[in-house]
């Protein structure tokens, strides 16, 4: 009983030592596969952060020159509800002062055919000779 047990010790031994074996001489390929893998994970990472900072840069700008129409659009009607009332068709002066590149106009509709006493109020700001905003609103003589 007791040689039995020393030959499965041995041969458990052996193997172990085989496995071993095998195992440094794979090591050096292992560890250049999980390299290749890891910078790989982080290349696909390093795109996707820097694809998503891109679009929230530009979605930032958006927003940005959104913001500075609707501005410019409120202050102009302001000045339109500040000044005398103009039987439609009729254009408001032009505000001044704006940040570069944008401009604003105003004009007056008839909101119904053959009534002056109502006039639809339509602002439009443009950027580079781009249309960015329109608002629209009535307005009534006194």
């Amino acid at each position: 009983m007791f040689n039995t047990t020393r030959k499965i010790r041995r041969m458990s031994l052996g193997a172990v030592r085989l496995l071993c074996g095998r195992a440094r001489l794979n090591a050096r390929g292992s560890i250049m596969a999980e390299t290749i893998i890891a910078i790989s994970i982080l290349g696909i990472v390093g795109t996707a952060v820097a694809a998503s900072l891109s679009t929230a840069r530009a979605s930032g700008t958006t927003v940005e020159e959104a913001a500075i129409a609707e501005n410019i659009a409120r202050n102009h009607l302001e000045s339109v509800f500040a000044t005398a009332y103009q039987t439609p068709p009729a254009t408001y002066a032009a505000l001044s002062g704006l940040d570069p590149g944008y401009a604003s106009t105003a004009v007056a509709q008839e909101h119904v055919a053959g009534d002056t006493r109502i006039e639809k109020i339509i602002v439009t700001v443009t950027r580079d000779g781009s249309q960015i905003l329109v608002i629209e609103t009535l307005r009534t003589q006194e």
